[in-house]
């Protein structure tokens, strides 16, 4: 992705108490929040890679999402998106990246394509995609993104 400006993105940075609309209506929205939708308005495009825990979201991406969706419903303004998911068994997030599949376009994400990455363990070391299928399908998915922002 040379001459492409990226920027990573860690939720772990941008942790907000759980959503509840209690908690909307009693303290508003969490600054953690607010910080992250900036940094999504001022993007161009997105690359959301994600985990799957008990055949579902991280509660992480999932609040995110809620607090998001609460403060713009469509987060991710029209603006092309592609969707990672991986687990160290031979679906690979398939449930998860199916969850996000349905999600991202009412959050106004404009999907691209999505890939999963099964047994994460064997095909990805010291982070970099050992796997030759897989490394390629992702570079074909990313020039697929590249080829949007033209």
């Amino acid at each position: 992705m040379d001459g492409v400006e990226k920027e990573l993105i860690h939720l772990k940075d941008y942790q907000s108490v759980l959503y509840g609309i209690d908690e909307e209506k009693e303290n508003g929205f969490p600054e953690a929040s607010k910080s992250l939708l900036k940094q999504i308005q001022s993007a161009d495009a997105f690359i959301i890679s994600t985990a799957e825990h008990n055949s579902s979201l991280p509660v992480a991406l999932k609040n995110a999402l809620d607090w998001l969706s609460r403060m713009e419903r469509n987060v991710f303004e029209d603006k092309p998106m592609l969707i990672l998911s991986t687990s160290p068994g031979r679906r690979g997030g398939k449930t998860a990246l199916s969850h996000l599949e349905m999600m991202m376009p009412r959050f106004g994400a404009k999907l691209i394509g999505s890939l999963s990455i099964p047994e994460f363990n064997q095909k990805v070391q010291s982070r970099i995609i050992v796997d030759k299928e897989i490394k390629e399908q992702l570079i074909k998915e990313i020039e697929s993104l590249l080829t949007e922002l033209k």
